[in-house]
């Protein structure tokens, strides 16, 4: 993370990404709303591929490690930990919820395809789509839609930003009220 400044927020992205419809370690390639995903898969199947011998830790474990690890790094002080207790999250290929589902030579990249929720949503469309599908309240959704604050937008990966990928706050690297700020039109 310190090498390469981008990736705490590709990860966050890609924590959320995978944890629609479960946390398993795969997300669908061919659906839209998951462009721009391949550079952090890449970077964490190489960590991955470098623990083959541990069969407790799942590539679904991974990604949730480096979305917590990469919000601890987005924090402003560093100083709030997550708790990661629980490990062994069954990955999709071998999750009764995608059989039948052909994952092909890599289910990272070949997952289930999931609805996420519409960029244009009002704000209760995105409540209720929290709510329906992590069982969050309000407090909740609002807290995890801030994680907008961190990172670039990219048209080719959203439809949003311009062509030199600018955040939608200035403090892009950070988590914050920034996104909020930038939305009441305080910015």
């Amino acid at each position: 993370l310190h090498e390469d400044d981008t990736l705490p927020a590709k990860f966050l992205r890609l924590g959320f990404h995978d944890c629609v419809g479960g946390c398993d370690g795969c997300v669908d390639m061919g659906n839209a709303d998951n462009a721009g995903l391949e550079v952090p898969i890449a970077r964490l199947q190489a960590a991955f591929q470098g623990y083959d011998g541990l069969q407790e830790l799942t590539r679904a474990d991974i990604w949730a490690l480096a979305t917590l690890v990469s919000a601890r790094f987005s924090s402003a002080s560093r100083t709030v930990t997550y708790s990661f207790d629980f490990y062994g999250r069954t990955p999709c290929e071998k999750s009764q919820h995608c059989e039948g589902i052909d994952c092909g030579n890599d289910p990272s990249r070949q997952g289930p395809h999931r609805v996420l929720p519409g960029p244009n949503g009002d704000t209760t469309t995105v409540l209720t789509y929290f709510q329906d599908n992590f069982g969050f309240n309000d407090t909740q959704t609002v807290a995890l839609m801030g994680a907008h604050g961190v990172g670039k937008t990219h048209r080719e990966n959203s439809g949003f930003g311009r062509d030199d990928a600018v955040g939608w706050v200035y403090n892009n690297n950070r988590l914050n009220n920034g996104y909020y700020t930038m939305l009441v039109g305080f910015e």
